[in-house]
């Protein structure tokens, strides 16, 4: 940086300095009679110039932050009869899902149908369906909101119909609790909401032990399957086990990280067909 500075000054500084200038030489002596460039003017155009650079570097960064302040974000609660900008965002978000808002009404006022919009949308976050955009429902939006639409500034056609969103939104065990839903303490737990209940999900053997997904992921994770899980837990009853896909290549074979339910113990199974190359 500061060779680049200095690269800089050097450019900014006309060359136009002339030689010392003098008259003939009285007794012996150089008289100087002009030197158009001091060493007291170099140093002050430096000075101003080493401020521009700074007032520069300022600006370069003011305009970053311009740049994250295009993440879109509901910043208030809303509810009937609020009306302005962060409603149209409200309104723009619940269009994404046509079986959400069908009327598609971007107006920027809170009447009857956006009202009736935001209680479809709580119904499938799995939140109490009020109507309103509280803290819980703020929070949601928002959180999808940084999800898909990131720092772009725009909501993206869809969006509440993506794949990745609507997993967010599916109705289960985890969505209840992340929304803020009461919890049982019975194993496997269970989360109670609009008159449903939602298990966690677990694998029974046949002498009747569970175990939920939960552990059975922290018991592999704890055995040489290590951290190489992928997200595909099955449960067979049939021999008391959960099997998760491992991310592991090897050829011929499909690794998977087998958990016994009845001796809380993980192994690899290398589903392995064919010959194998040595």
């Amino acid at each position: 940086m500061k060779k680049t500075v200095f690269f800089f000054l050097l450019l900014a500084i006309p060359f136009s300095i002339q030689a010392v200038t003098t008259d003939e030489p009285v007794g012996g002596d150089v008289v100087v009679t002009q030197l158009p460039e001091t060493v007291q003017n170099l140093k002050q155009r430096i000075a101003d110039l080493l401020a521009q650079i700074a007032e520069l570097q300022q600006k370069v960064v003011e305009m970053k932050g311009e740049v994250k302040s295009l993440s879109l974000e509901l910043k208030t609660q809303l509810k009937e009869g609020s009306s302005g900008e962060e409603v149209k965002l409200l309104q723009e978000v619940l269009a994404t899902d046509p079986e959400i808002y069908p009327e598609n009404l971007i107006t920027g006022y809170f009447g009857s149908l956006t009202k009736r919009a935001v209680k479809r949308f709580q119904e499938k976050a799995g939140l109490e369906q009020v109507g309103n955009v509280g803290p819980k429902t703020l929070s949601k939006i928002n959180e999808l909101l940084k999800e898909g639409a990131g720092n772009s500034g725009k909501v993206p056609p869809g969006l509440l119909t993506a794949p990745g969103i609507q997993k967010k939104l599916s109705r289960s065990f985890e969505a209840c609790v992340a929304s803020g839903n009461p919890v049982s303490e019975s194993y496997p737990r269970t989360c109670t909401f609009g008159g449903r209940t939602y298990t966690e999900d677990h694998c029974a053997s046949d002498s009747g032990k569970i175990m939920t997904k939960a552990d059975a992921e922290k018991i592999a994770k704890e055995s040489e399957c290590g951290d190489r899980l992928m997200n595909s837990f099955s449960c067979n009853k049939t021999t008391s086990t959960y099997w998760v896909d491992l991310n592991l290549e090897k050829e011929g074979c499909s690794p998977a990280c087998v958990v016994d339910i009845e001796n809380k113990t993980a192994e690899i199974n290398w589903r392995c067909t064919g010959l194998l190359v040595p």
